[in-house]
């Protein structure tokens, strides 16, 4: 009960891939048969990017883990590392805000610390 059929030179070949399959109730699809092009490239069937939830342009995060290549979206990368992340966050802490906030009194440290030695310098050219 294997369909097999020709889209833009792939063969799609799984008992598991249906295209009267709504994307966005399925998170698997495949496997599909693709063929590597010139420059290594490589088409997406587009049920697996709707599932995917990825649009041209979009950036991928590729790994190979045993000889094996994945292929995330970015904005999917990002959530599982949020998601991965949650326990340690605590209430009420935005971490953005924090960061920035450290940032800007690095700045004001080094600002304060290049006047003094400017200060210094000129101090030490006096006549």
């Amino acid at each position: 009960m294997s369909a097999s059929k020709k889209i833009h030179g792939f063969s799609e070949e799984s008992a598991e891939f249906s295209h009267h399959q709504p994307a966005n109730r399925t998170r698997s699809i495949g496997p599909v048969r693709a063929t590597v092009g010139e420059g290594g490239r490589l088409v997406i069937p587009a049920e697996m990017r709707k599932v995917m939830g990825i649009k041209t342009g979009d950036t991928l995060i590729l790994k190979v883990t045993d000889d094996e290549l994945t292929a995330v979206s970015q904005l999917v990368s990002i959530r599982k590392v949020q998601k991965r992340l949650a326990p340690y966050k605590r209430p009420g802490e935005n971490a953005v805000d924090e960061f920035l906030a450290d940032r800007k009194d690095e700045q004001r440290r080094s600002d304060a610390r290049f006047d003094r030695l400017h200060d210094e310098g000129i101090a030490t050219k006096k006549p």
